[in-house]
């Protein structure tokens, strides 16, 4: 069997299957795990590159070559595949993560690809010396953590979100704006998001400053945390977050009954504070061999969520028409396009394209939005 070291690298978990059959496929020499492997994968890249693909068999490339690079990462750095909701990362050190289907996707747009996978190999040894541009943020939140909030813990991390039991707080921003930083920049940035932790978990949160602050999030079947959620259609779900600067606190059942609060009036506060905050967001048409799609390009976070706004349908209708099919493939992503099979195809390939890839992953599957806003799932 060609590529033996792939099963006897530890860690590697899901990724094991999918490197295995990408090398079989696609690699023309059996190399142990090291440079010259990545120097292979590279003229593997620069040939797919050639082909005219389509957008699935680009998916399955990048699938394939993505876990192909995680084994060689891990059997040269240690570590670990972590998933969630879908989403495939390595988990590098104490706190570093790393994405290697977007460091494939950024080796296809080079020429050649080996040198997108030098720079993509260096990034993944900084994420697992603790220097990496989410390690570093990390490391320094969960020492701000100890010394300023020590009765509250990490209870889990995955890529650039850490959990503090329903709180979630996300390091994008503080990454974004301390990448190529000093470690005082660092220590600042992870200090200012501490200090805005809501007291106690938040317990301190009455029903007036939540009603200011909740928002709907949607989720989907891989979500458990013990919090209020609400069926929508299917796997899909609505679950409420109230919203701070850098950071969200989930709803429980213990708050709604704390504030007297039914889910449908919870509910009706959220949409209301999602349609006010709605007012500038984008939705651009983009125009596919397939058809239009319509595509959410507001970047607030809230992107997805206002698939449950009353009006999404009649903004919608003159552009894709009613009912149309309409897909959350995670937080920041909302797709419409017309129906028709080929454009059925189309969305559906994008949207497990980027559910795949996504930190905040929310379902692969498309839905039908009718005229009323209801909401129906197509058969997979």
């Amino acid at each position: 069997m060609r590529f033996a070291w792939i099963a006897k690298v530890r860690g590697g978990g899901a990724l094991a299957p999918a490197a295995a059959a990408f090398a079989e496929r696609e690699m023309e020499e059996d190399r142990p795990p090291g440079p010259r492997a990545l120097v292979d994968l590279g003229r593997a890249i620069d040939r797919f590159a050639q082909r005219r693909a389509s957008p699935a068999e680009e998916g399955t490339f990048v699938e394939g070559a993505g876990a192909f690079l995680g084994m060689v990462l891990l059997a040269y750095l240690g570590g670990a595949h972590a998933a969630r909701g879908g989403v495939h990362r390595l988990r590098l050190g104490a706190a570093g993560f790393f994405d290697p289907f977007a460091a494939i996707e950024d080796a296809l747009e080079t020429e050649p690809a080996r040198a997108s996978l030098v720079d993509s190999v260096a990034e993944a040894e900084r994420e697992a010396q603790g220097l990496g541009a989410i390690s570093r943020v990390a490391i320094a939140f969960e020492r701000a953590l100890a010394e300023l909030r020590s009765e509250l813990a990490i209870t889990d991390r995955f890529d650039r979100t850490l959990f503090l039991g329903d709180t979630e707080v996300d390091l994008s921003r503080a990454i974004g704006a301390t990448t190529g930083e000093s470690d005082a920049a660092v220590v600042a940035a992870a200090r200012k998001l501490v200090e805005m932790l809501p007291g106690g978990a938040g317990a301190e949160v009455n029903a007036e400053e939540a009603i200011a602050r909740v928002f709907p999030r949607l989720v989907g079947r891989a979500f458990d945390l013990p919090v209020a959620v609400a069926p929508i259609a299917d796997d899909l779900g609505v679950a409420w977050v109230l919203a701070y600067d850098g950071r969200a606190r989930f709803v429980t059942e213990r708050d709604l009954t704390r504030w007297s609060m039914s889910p449908r009036e919870l509910a009706a506060h959220a949409l209301a504070n999602l349609a006010a905050r709605s007012d500038r967001a984008r939705l651009a048409r983009v125009d596919t061999d397939a058809g239009p799609w319509i595509v959410a390009r507001s970047g607030d976070g809230h992107d997805s969520a206002r698939l449950l706004l009353p009006a999404l349908a009649e903004t919608l209708a003159p552009e894709v028409g009613s009912p149309c099919i309409v897909a959350v493939p995670h937080r920041d992503a909302l797709f419409a396009s017309v129906e028709t099979p080929e454009a059925v195809r189309a969305l559906a390939a994008r949207v497990a394209e980027d559910h795949a890839r996504a930190p905040h992953g929310i379902s692969a599957r498309l839905y039908r939005l009718h005229g009323d806003g209801r909401l129906e799932a197509l058969a997979q």
